[in-house]
């Protein structure tokens, strides 16, 4: 079975944290367009879902 995009897009984690810590109020569309600048496709929802997860991480810290 071919992993999703979602697992896909975990590959490129350190990217995305450079963008949001960058300018924290980044939209997905703009992370988007970042991404695919570096070759990197994804969909908004595929964004989403990842963001998701990283605001459940990111609500536990201090």
């Amino acid at each position: 079975m071919r992993p999703g995009r979602s697992a896909q897009i975990k590959e490129h984690a350190a990217l995305i944290l450079h963008l949001i810590g960058q300018e924290s109020d980044i939209t997905l569309r703009e992370i988007r367009a970042e991404l695919a600048g570096a070759g990197v496709l994804a969909g908004i929802g595929t964004l989403w879902r990842f963001s998701g997860g990283l605001a459940l991480a990111t609500a536990a810290l201090p």
